[in-house]
């Protein structure tokens, strides 16, 4: 209680949190491309929400539906 352990935390500027607000805002405002669905897209893919999967797909190898999914996982993570 005498020694509190500060949490880190990272305070991104206002660039960042515009693109998270508007790959939030297309995926509700486009609900026809299903990136609400979180993993299905992906795992179509052969994709696994694990960090050396994701560090080692190629995104080259994704179409825009997957690579939009995977986008918004990232803000939302």
């Amino acid at each position: 209680m005498d020694d509190p352990i500060q949490m880190p935390y990272a305070d991104y500027g206002m660039t960042v949190a515009d693109v998270g607000q508007t790959i939030r805002s297309l995926a509700y405002k486009h609900p026809e491309y299903e990136l609400t669905h979180y993993g299905d897209i992906l795992e179509r893919k052969g994709l696994n929400w694990d960090d050396q999967v994701m560090s080692e797909a190629g995104t080259s190898e994704l179409d825009g539906k997957a690579a939009m999914e995977l986008l918004l996982r990232v803000v939302r993570v």
